[in-house]
């Protein structure tokens, strides 16, 4: 099949008649132009161009071709087009993964400012449940919440946050700085689901720790949880960091229980050179 300069160098000879003139046009040698065509009526065993002088023009079988060759050199310019767009991001997509709202939604927030050509589709899952999405490719970013990132995959920090029991303000433990593990199992708990990254590792320490947490309700949400313990449910079960003056709850830690959690922005290997990924990450503040 002729190359596309090669259906471009026909096109300009035709529409202008002349070798010469059509080699200017396009911005190349005339012995280029006369030698391409030469060299496709020979490959075919095709006569494209009648002569005469300095004129051409084009042979029946041309004429019948040219619908067909500016067909060609459109959707080439088209793909052209696009793919340059998406280079510079004026075109796209991106699907975003998150465990924790007040972590991950500044920076979708940031991202779509920057790159508002870019269309975000954003969902809030618990972190092992959206480990499957972007591992199948439904997920291009994900926001979880780990004690390290997962091997199979790549990202950068964003912080480290204490993992607290949440309580009503008028509750006997709001105004001390820590409680005991014995103190934080006397009374029923609300946590996220089981696949939850906080509810992960706040169980693991609990059984480090030789204690059996009550937990009365695995729930969706950060703001299902909020719900639930000033309804007097229990006591809630969250990254200090999820707590906000808004929720009118305060954050109690448990002394000695090292109960950490870090927040990860990550992808898969392949996906770090996509550009619309790659200018997600570049967000996340001391990425090298």
């Amino acid at each position: 099949m002729p190359k596309r300069l090669s259906l471009s160098q026909l096109r300009a000879v035709d529409r202008l008649g002349n070798f010469s003139l059509a080699a200017r046009d396009i911005g190349v040698s005339q012995p280029s132009v006369s030698t391409r065509v030469q060299a496709l009526e020979s490959q075919y065993g095709v006569r494209l161009f009648h002569r005469n002088g300095h004129e051409v023009e084009a042979t029946p079988l041309l004429k019948e071709i040219l619908p067909s060759i500016r067909s060609v050199l459109a959707v080439t310019e088209d793909i052209e087009t696009l793919l340059d767009d998406q280079h510079a991001l004026n075109v796209g997509q991106l699907a975003i993964g998150y465990s924790t709202y007040q972590i991950a939604v500044p920076y979708i927030s940031r991202y779509m400012k920057t790159y508002p050509d870019i269309r975000v589709e954003a969902r809030a899952m618990a972190s092992h449940d959206l480990l499957p999405e972007l591992e199948s490719g439904q997920l291009d970013v994900c926001f979880i919440t780990a004690r390290e990132i997962p091997s199979h995959l790549v990202g950068h920090e964003i912080c480290e946050a204490r993992i607290v029991l949440a309580v009503p303000r008028d509750h006997p433990y709001s105004g001390r700085a820590s409680i005991t593990w014995d103190e934080a199992v006397a009374y029923p708990l609300v946590q996220r689901e089981k696949s939850s990254g906080t509810r992960r590792i706040f169980e693991a320490s609990a059984r480090l720790a030789r204690v059996e947490p009550n937990t009365i309700l695995g729930v969706g949400s950060w703001g299902s949880i909020v719900t639930m313990v000033k309804l007097g449910l229990g006591l809630g079960v969250a990254m200090d960091v999820e707590i906000l003056p808004s929720d009118e709850l305060v954050g109690v830690e448990i002394a000695g229980s090292g109960l950490r959690a870090r927040q990860y922005a990550v992808c898969l290997p392949q996906m770090q050179s996509v550009r619309a990924v790659s200018r997600f990450l570049d967000l996340i503040p001391g990425r090298p």
